[in-house]
Order: C-alpha cells, then sequence, then structure tokens
C-alpha cells in the first residue's frame, strides 16, 4: 500500500511535466519565485561560482564544572563552494558542497588520521514547465512557517543537526532529497506538494544517545526505517493572503525526526537492550501573519499524531500539540530586529510516569509534564558606520507548570566585518535541553568569494 501511494505520488508529478504547455518568458517568471521551489532566475545562460573559505575553532563542556575538560573541540577549516546556473527560461542549478577539516573529527575514517570529509549541503535542479508550476528536485532545505528563532513549530521538513559546532544558526539545519512541486493558483494561492523518498533523521550529539541508555545501563542501538519507496515521507502545504493575513496550512506524513526508545530483554547476556527506533507521525501545521507597519503578529502550531495516540505505552512518545504567537519587528529603533514568542506544548492523553524507567523515558521524549510553558525571541543589532558590527542574541526557554524546572537555549553571537569579503564572529552556546548540557565558545573567520 505505501510503495503503491508513492508510485501514484511520483506519476502524478511526471504526468503535469507531460501535459505542461511552453514555458511563460523569464522575466515574466522571475516575480513568481518561490522560496519551497523555484528559487533565484538568471536572465541569461550560463554559471556562476562563489562561496566561503572558514577557519573556525569550537570547545564544548558537557557538564558546568568550571575545572572539568573541554570535550569534543573543533580545530580546522571548511571551504564551501556554490556553483548557481541556468539554461535560459527552462532550469535553474545550485549545488553548495562543504569540504571540511577538523583535528578532533570523530566520523574520520581513521580517528588517528586526520582527513578533510565532504558535506552536501544543496544540489537541486529547477525546473519550470509553466508560469504557474516550478519543480526542484534534489537534495535541498525546504523551509515552512512563519516564526523565527530557535523554535519553528511548523518548520518541519527538514530536520536539525544538534550536534554541529557553528555560529551560523541556518546551518543547524540538514537538508533532504525529495522531489518538491509549487502550484501557482488564482487569488495568489501557492500549493506545495513535497514527496521525500529516503528519511533523514535528525543528528543527536553522543551524549544525548549515551543517556537515553544509561537507565537501564545499555548502550542504545540506532535503528532506522529501511530505505524503501515504502518508508519515504509525504508533505503538503497551502499558503496564501487573504484581507493583509497571510495564512498557511500543512500535512506531513511522516518519521518523527527524534526517537522512540525499545526496550527489551537480553537473554543472552542479561539485562536489556536499547534500540531507538523512528515511528511513524502524522503532523498538521497552521501558521498566521499580520504586517502593521514596522511591527507583525504572528502565530505558529502544530499537532503531532504518534501512533501510541491514546498513550497506553509507555516506550512511545504520546500525541502533542504546540503553538507559538507574538510580534516581530525588523526595526524597533536603532538598527535593531526584535521578535518575541509565547507558547504552550501539551501532551495529549499524559499519563504521569511512576518509577525511575518511566520517568527517565518520558524526559528523554520532553513529556515528562502534561504541558509546558514556552518562550522564544531574536534580538540582531547593528553597529558603527556601514553596520560593521552586529550582535544578535537567540533564546529558547521551555518551562514546567510549576516553573520548577527550566531547559533552555541561548545562542549569543558578535561578528565583525573587516571589509565586505572579511568577517569575524565569536559566538557563545549555553543549553540544557532534557538533560543535556551543550556549553560551547566559537570563534570563526570567513572570507567569502
Amino acid at each position: 500500500m505505501k510503495i503503491r501511494i508513492a508510485l501514484i505520488f511520483a506519476t502524478a508529478m511526471l504526468l503535469t511535466i507531460r501535459l505542461a504547455a511552453e514555458p511563460a518568458d523569464i522575466a515574466e517568471l522571475a516575480d513568481k519565485g518561490s522560496a519551497s521551489a523555484g528559487g533565484s532566475r538568471l536572465s541569461t545562460p550560463g554559471f556562476n561560482l562563489h562561496g566561503w573559505a572558514r577557519a573556525n575553532f569550537a570547545a564544548l563542556k558537557s557538564d558546568r564544572e568550571f575545572n572539568s575538560d573541554f570535550s569534543d573541540p573543533l580545530i580546522g577549516a571548511a571551504l564551501q563552494l556554490q556553483l548557481e546556473g541556468n539554461s535560459g527560461n527552462r532550469a535553474h542549478f545550485y549545488s553548495a558542497v562543504n569540504m571540511e577539516y577538523n583535528s578532533y573529527n570523530k566520523e574520520s575514517p581513521d580517528d588517528a588520521e586526520v582527513r578533510p570529509y565532504l558535506k552536501m549541503i544543496e544540489t537541486y535542479l529547477d525546473f519550470y514547465p509553466v508560469d504557474w508550476l516550478s519543480l526542484r528536485a534534489g537534495h535541498q532545505l525546504v523551509t515552512w512557517g512563519e516564526v523565527e528563532g530557535i523554535e519553528a513549530p511548523t518548520d518541519i521538513v527538514c530536520p536539525w543537526d544538534y550536534d554541529i559546532k557553528t555560529t551560523v544558526f541556518e546551518e543547524y539545519k540538514i537538508g533532504v532529497t525529495a522531489l518538491n512541486a509549487a502550484f501557482r493558483m488564482p487569488a495568489g494561492i501557492k500549493a506545495d506538494l513535497v514527496w521525500i523518498p529516503v528519511f533523514q533523521p535528525s543528528i543527536l550529539p553522543p551524549e544525548e544517545v549515551s543517556n537515553k541508555g544509561a537507565v537501564y545501563n545499555a548502550e542504545p542501538d540506532i535503528v532506522r526505517p529501511d530505505n524503501s519507496l515504502g518508508n519515504g515521507e509525504y508533505a503538503a502545504r497551502i499558503s496564501g493572503e487573504a484581507g493583509g493575513i497571510r495564512f498557511a496550512g500543512g500535512f506531513m506524513y511522516g518519521y518523527d525526526d527524534l526517537p522512540d526508545t525499545d526496550v527489551y530483554p537480553n537473554f543472552d547476556e542479561g539485562g536489556f537492550n536499547v534500540d531507538l527506533v523512528y515511528d511513524r507521525v502524522k503532523s498538521v501545521t497552521s501558521d498566521l501573519a499580520y504586517d502593521c507597519g514596522d511591527f507583525s503578529v504572528k502565530a505558529s502550531g502544530i499537532l503531532k499524531v504518534t501512533s501510541d495516540h491514546g498513550g497506553e505505552n509507555i516506550y512511545k512518545r504520546n500525541s502533542s500539540m504546540q503553538y507559538l504567537a507574538g510580534i516581530e519587528s525588523v526595526n524597533i529603533g536603532f538598527d535593531t530586529y526584535f521578535a518575541l514568542y509565547a507558547g504552550q506544548m501539551r501532551v495529549i492523553n499524559y499519563s504521569r510516569p511512576e518509577g525511575m524507567y518511566e520517568e527517565a523515558i518520558a524526559e528523554g521524549f520532553d513529556q515528562s509534564f502534561e504541558y509546558r510553558w514556552l518562550l522564544s525571541g531574536v534580538i540582531q543589532r547593528s553597529f558603527l558606520s556601514g553596520d560593521l558590527l552586529e550582535a544578535s542574541l537567540r533564546y529558547f526557554l521551555s518551562s514546567s507548570p510549576e516553573a520548577d524546572e527550566i531547559d533552555y537555549t541561548v545562542n549569543m553571537n558578535l561578528g565583525y566585518k573587516f571589509t565586505d569579503e572579511v568577517s569575524s564572529t565569536l559566538g557563545f552556546v549555553i543549553a540544557d535541553r532534557i538533560g543535556v548540557i551543550r556549553n560551547m565558545v566559537i570563534l570563526e573567520m570567513k572570507y567569502a568569494f
């Protein structure tokens, strides 16, 4: 059944291409670009090569002890090459690939011999068969939602890299290999359909994986779904504007980016085995935004329905809902960008965990309480003539109902631009989320070309 759905989905897209009329002029298409599919369109055929080189240092502490050693340092460099081109008014191509080097890289083929490694950021092809349709195929970053900041409830298509060490917030997002179709309909309505044939989970810090098995004195094994068409992910979104209000509604049938815990006895060696498995989840999203002068009022919400909607299995996540609402301003004065959102995450069919095992599992799912209060925000300001100095603060707080337990993530950056090409950034990350502590200091020098 799942394979049949995937084949029908792919066939429908191919028929759309086949039946499309001649493409419109590129000058008309340029004003109808899509953030999810379509991208930039160049007026003449050709290729452009650009990118950046970055030297970086990062040190991580996974505890609050002042005198303890730093762990998993990053001392190295990265080179990103960005190749962009087009074929007249028919297609557009973009690729961004990193070559990264780290003296302490744990992903090196041989830990004793440091080697550079390649990291695919994006590589995709845009195709414009008609003026109302854009197709994007390849490895890509897909962004949904209106809310800005560390926590964006409806930005669910792409997973996150929670183990990355950089001051660039956008690099925490991981691309997905997908076929993305954007349909432009009358009255400014846009529909997006996304097919992700291979599931890409979020990247977890090693200490978080270990913590999930610590209560059972076992090292967890991560079990991913098989790479088959039946295990693909599907997403759809409708967006538009009416009466000055931007709106969007989305649905995704996929996997939870964070794993559930499967515990079973080890009869050969005694004790327990712990598997981290990825469960199917259905997500419904909603976004609203209204601009009022220099300010915008925004709200985003999501309902996630898991396989244990009734809350009967302690080893599975319950269904949940989450929302954030607040204000945003591109300039509240003094060249300052500001955003502040508040909301709640609520567990559906919640039951209080009992005993050490249940409490540990519920904490790993971030479902120890029936609900949590949420606060998220961004403050960014430029200083000096020509905006040479920039300071930014991103934060997210999650509080228990009685505010006696607070999880937090705070990201502070101070950047200085020496020239249009050369810049330096000093960043700090202070985080304690679901029992995982990650405190980092990061220094980066960057040359863009």
